[in-house]
């Protein structure tokens, strides 16, 4: 008999992860479907086997060793799957007090690929298998092929875990969220960019992407921590043309050619998106979608939450796919830029922001027309320094973002807070008014019907600062 090595991963669920050489030997020349059911047997006998492992002390490996054995037995005369002997019996290891449960899982493996080499006969076992029924073993072969009615019949009896165990997830170490742009893009996730009309949000969010496919190490004043060297801009409001202009003006500076910029893809059909890029980042992965604009691809209601989060959920689930960030523009409420930044400024219902990791306002300076707001209002793993002040952009004629090194805090960017401000210099140059006419022989109705303020409130203010 001839025998071919096959490498079978073992499922992170079983402890240590490691990859088991399976010797698969040639089909058996006798077959005996029809007289005797081999799934139903070799389910009885792995039954048998795990009930043994988990009774007796697993650290005398003579027994371990013997039911591996017997099963591999079984498992070359095709009555179990090689993959579903080695995890039962390893799961069953694991629920054990175990001296090394390496050494154990190896045994195991050492074992059934030793049984493989001699299979059983199974025309022979008619009898021991009638006697195995009727003592009534719990029948695992009805609770599979139940299991099998609601799958397709491609797929494989077993399927693969959707469970990670806190076991597996520290055995990964990581000390700090992976980071695009550090520290406040993340690698994998939706980030939203949103602003009102004319802040240039598009123009930043092709710059972005223009550095990444180019291969900067710097974004702006952040480090780029990138993978693929590549990235997609979905454009619903730019067509083919448009770009054209934007993109040549964007990338004038450089001074580069033509087929510098292959990484970066651009996709302006957006029938059946997710299936386009699903296909497109598996053929060549990206560091980052960007979807420009989110409401030309979101025909349901801004407010519904429930069903603004489904429609983000699937893009979600694409970015955890291709472990990639996607960053979503977005557009915020009319005027909000009266407001101080905040994530609750965005068009719609809580859902929309609730699903970001992370969610960013640019905004048009009120005094100077070149200046923007970068503000970060929400950052699920960013601390508050990051969230309290502006970082301030220059936006040049070539349409083009640079960083002034500057911050301006949250609250003197609300007009609200500036008016307010002003009414305050306006009151206190009136109380320095009032004190100046006191002391030159003003009346208390004299300097109240000169600064056109109640007599009342002037006799207030001098008592309280003269």
């Amino acid at each position: 008999m001839s025998f071919q090595h096959v490498t079978v991963p073992i499922p992170v669920d079983y402890a240590p992860v490691r990859e088991v050489k399976r010797v698969i030997p040639e089909p058996v020349n006798k077959t005996h479907e029809g007289t005797v059911n081999t799934s139903r047997i070799g389910e009885i006998e792995l039954k048998k086997a795990v009930d043994s492992v988990l009774k007796t002390d697993i650290n005398k490996e003579v027994n371990l060793n013997k039911w591996s054995f017997i099963i591999g037995m079984y498992v070359g005369a095709k009555a179990i799957e090689y993959q579903t002997a080695y995890d039962r019996l390893c799961d069953a290891i694991d629920q054990k007090d175990c001296e090394d449960y390496e050494a154990a899982h190896a045994t195991v493996e050492d074992a059934l690929n030793d049984g493989m080499k001699a299979p059983i006969d199974l025309a022979k076992k008619e009898k021991e298998r009638q006697e195995w029924l009727d003592k009534n073993y719990i029948n695992w072969s009805e609770k599979r092929n139940k299991k099998n009615e609601q799958q397709p019949e491609n797929k494989p009896d077993t399927e693969e875990s959707f469970i990670s165990t806190g076991e597996a997830i520290l055995s990964r170490g990581i000390q700090e969220i992976p980071t695009l742009v550090d520290p406040i893009f993340p690698q994998v996730g939706l980030v939203a960019l949103a602003g009102s009309s004319d802040t240039g949000k598009s123009s930043w969010l092709r710059q972005f992407a223009i550095a990444i496919s180019l291969g900067d190490s710097f974004f702006l004043a952040w480090k780029l921590n990138l993978v693929h060297f590549s990235a997609i801009y979905v454009s619903t409001e730019d067509d083919e043309l448009a770009v054209n202009f934007l993109l040549n003006k964007q990338t004038r500076s450089r001074g580069l050619p033509p087929n510098r910029y292959k990484n970066l893809r651009f996709l302006f059909d957006t029938t059946s998106l997710l299936e386009k890029l699903d296909k497109e980042l598996t053929r060549q992965p990206a560091d980052c979608v960007i979807i420009d604009a989110f409401t030309d691809l979101y025909s349901g209601s801004l407010n519904q939450t429930n069903e603004v989060r489904t429609f983000l959920n699937k893009y979600k689930l694409l970015s955890d796919k291709h472990k990639c960030l996607i960053i979503v523009l977005h557009h915020t409420g009319k005027k909000t830029e009266d407001l101080e930044p905040s994530k609750h400024n965005l068009l719609g219902s809580q859902g929309f922001e609730a699903k970001m990791r992370l969610v960013i306002e640019l905004r048009t300076d009120a005094n100077q027309d070149d200046l923007r707001h970068l503000c970060l209002v929400k950052g699920n793993y960013l601390s508050r320094e990051y969230k309290q002040a502006s970082y301030v952009l220059r936006f040049d004629e070539n349409m083009l973002f640079h960083s002034t090194q500057e911050r301006t805090p949250f609250e003197q960017l609300s007009k609200a807070e500036a008016e307010k401000e002003g009414q305050e210099d306006e009151r206190m140059k009136k109380i320095l008014k009032a004190i100046e006419l006191r002391n030159n022989g003003y009346t208390m109705q004299g300097i109240a019907d000169e600064l056109d303020v109640q007599k009342g409130t002037i006799s207030k203010w001098l008592s309280k600062y003269s």
